[in-house]
């Protein structure tokens, strides 16, 4: 019997034995503390043509695979988060498998990821607030994501480089600050906006719980036989429920725009009515204004008119002055000549 008989002729309970041998296996390594991520490939041998079929599938995969595409996390850092003093958690490109025995902290890291890309602490269902997640008996906490940013679609490319780190700061008073620094290290933003255009350039939803599904939310949902919160994480989980909540922001936007337009329309007629009034009462003005310029050139003439007749009455006085001057000269030269007469006269008389 060949060794492809002999696969073929496997019972299950064969089957079942190696699956609890693999288990056990990685059981032993965990009770040793080491967390890892790891890929198990299993081959079983087929017939020829088969085993081809799968090497080319395989080729296929890698080939799709290679081809990442930017916004993947490679990194994730965590200090004084939780009940991590400090950890390192390197993923590479393809699927990651994080395992542990349980209260070792593998949902801090997801919690990690959705805090540092700036999801809700309260979306984590670990807390309500950030500050919550910082480990007892420290004042602060520190999480930093880095993101890959060469492949399919990078996110400012010349700016950024290769990688995009993302560092958040929680405090126990409350405060969080971002820290979005290129793959030289240079702190380009410290704006939360700026975190918000990356997730969004990438397509991370770290509020959706198909993309982000943590043990509470699987838990309910399987444990629920409410169509309504089935219905509810349906809504979620295809982003529905933003869509219909930026519906009701933008319908009650418009209706706040159109009663600002009603009320500027209002505005703008009762407007063009005292326009109106206005224009009128400048028409009044300017046709005043051309009276009273008027009335001031038929005054001005009007002194012209009263000048000129008063040095045409001086003119004829003058000459009347002149004339009985004249009269007076030859009325008293012809008084003299009598006088004269009159003294020949008596002077023969005598």
């Amino acid at each position: 019997m060949n060794p492809v008989q002999k696969r073929k002729s496997s019972s299950p309970n064969d089957w079942e034995a190696k699956r609890k041998r693999s288990v056990q296996n990685s059981d032993s390594d965990y009770d040793s503390g080491v967390e890892s991520q790891t890929y198990h490939t299993q081959s079983i041998r087929e017939p020829e043509s088969r085993v081809l079929s799968t090497s080319q599938q395989l080729s296929c995969s890698q080939r799709i695979v290679s081809k990442s595409r930017a916004g993947t996390i490679e990194k994730v850092f965590m200090r004084n988060f939780m009940c991590h003093d400090s950890l390192e958690v390197d993923l590479n490109k393809n699927v990651n498998f994080i395992i542990g025995r349980n209260g070792s902290g593998k949902s801090a890291i997801l919690t990690a990821v959705v805090v540092a890309l700036g999801g809700k602490a309260n979306s984590t269902n670990r807390a309500t607030s950030v500050k919550e997640l910082i480990k007892i008996g420290e004042n602060t906490g520190t999480i930093e994501v880095v993101l890959s940013n060469q492949g399919q679609r990078p996110y400012k490319p010349d700016l950024y480089g290769k990688h995009i780190i993302i560092s958040r700061t929680i405090s126990l008073s409350g405060s969080a600050g971002y820290k979005v620094k290129s793959s030289r290290g240079e702190i380009i933003s410290t704006k939360r906006e700026e975190v918000d255009k990356i997730v969004t350039a990438f397509m991370i939803q770290v509020d959706n719980p198909i993309c982000i599904l943590n043990q509470d939310t699987s838990r309910n949902f399987l444990n629920s036989s409410d169509p309504k919160d089935k219905f509810k994480l349906f809504m979620r989980a295809t982003t529905l429920d933003e869509v219909k909540r930026l519906y009701h922001c933008t319908s009650e936007s418009s209706d706040r725009a159109r009663s600002t337009i009603k009320f500027r329309d209002e505005a703008l007629e009762d407007t063009k009515n005292e326009m109106q009034e206005l224009e009128t009462q400048v028409n009044k003005l300017r046709k005043l204004k051309n009276v009273k310029k008027k009335l001031t050139t038929l005054q001005n003439e009007l002194y012209w008119v009263i000048a000129i007749n008063c040095e045409k009455e001086l003119n004829t006085t003058e000459k009347a002055i002149t004339d009985t001057k004249d009269l007076l000269e030859e009325q008293n030269r012809k008084l003299s000549s009598i006088s004269n007469e009159i003294v020949n006269l008596e002077g023969e008389k005598r």
